[in-house]
């Protein structure tokens, strides 16, 4: 049975500009969904979002956090409870191989946050015994503040042809040579354009910067599990 622990760490404070990750560690506190037990050990870091219509907001962000998860855990065999700490550490013994069933561990960063969009992104690992290896998590969630509603890029941008040939300039992996990407023939277009306007359905994500828009490419393990590319703004057209 996995059961999860819930965690509120940090002072809160109220910022109306884009923030950096380490303003966000000032300016905003977590909430941890952990678990630990001689099989498991599990930290989920969740930023809780000071603005305006903030419960509105944290609330929809904590429940696309426990939609996303279902990917990964059985999550209607959790039973919550709250504790003080989260789990210390949790890389390093992450490395140990200790337990038997699985780990996950995510940790987060606001990448936007202003007056009209909080963007969050979401990145990890997780193991489980029956797997052959590791896998990267990776997830975004994007919340409009004032419908405190998850919003994807093809809410806010055009996706289109011009779309996908920008991600194609911008693409970029740590597992292979960018120039190599596109004659790896990975990124089909229909692929591409059906996956944008069903964010996160295909596990495809957005997130958006002060300055760039990112998307997330789900590829095969061998070349990271996601493949990203940050197009800037200018290249972007406001949808209709």
């Amino acid at each position: 049975l996995l059961v999860l622990s819930v965690v509120l760490v940090g002072c809160s404070g109220k910022t109306n500009s884009p923030v950096t990750n380490d303003e966000q560690k000032n300016s905003n506190s977590f909430l941890y969904l952990t678990q630990e037990s001689n099989e498991n050990l599990i930290s989920v870091e969740i930023p809780v979002i000071a603005t305006a219509n903030s419960k509105a907001v944290n609330a929809c962000i904590k429940e696309q956090v426990y939609h996303e998860l279902e990917h990964w855990l059985l999550l209607e065999e959790c039973n919550l409870t709250e504790s003080k700490m989260p789990i210390a550490n949790i890389s390093e013994r992450m490395a140990s191989s200790e337990y038997s069933a699985q780990y996950l561990h995510v940790s987060s960063h606001i990448s936007l946050e202003n007056e009209e969009l909080v963007s969050i992104v979401f990145a990890g690992q997780h193991n489980a015994k029956s797997a052959a290896h590791p896998n990267d998590v990776f997830f975004t969630i994007n919340v409009d503040i004032l419908s405190a509603e998850r919003v994807g890029v093809a809410d806010l941008y055009t996706v289109d042809d011009a779309l996908y040939d920008a991600f194609l300039r911008y693409a970029n992996s740590e597992r292979i040579d960018s120039d190599k990407l596109v004659s790896l023939d990975l990124f089909e277009k229909d692929t591409f354009l059906e996956g944008l306007t069903q964010e996160p359905e295909k596990e495809f994500y957005s997130y958006f910067t002060p300055t760039h828009t990112g998307i997330s490419y789900p590829v095969i393990h061998a070349l990271g599990d996601h493949i990203e590319a940050e197009i800037p703004n200018e290249w972007m057209r406001k949808a209709d």
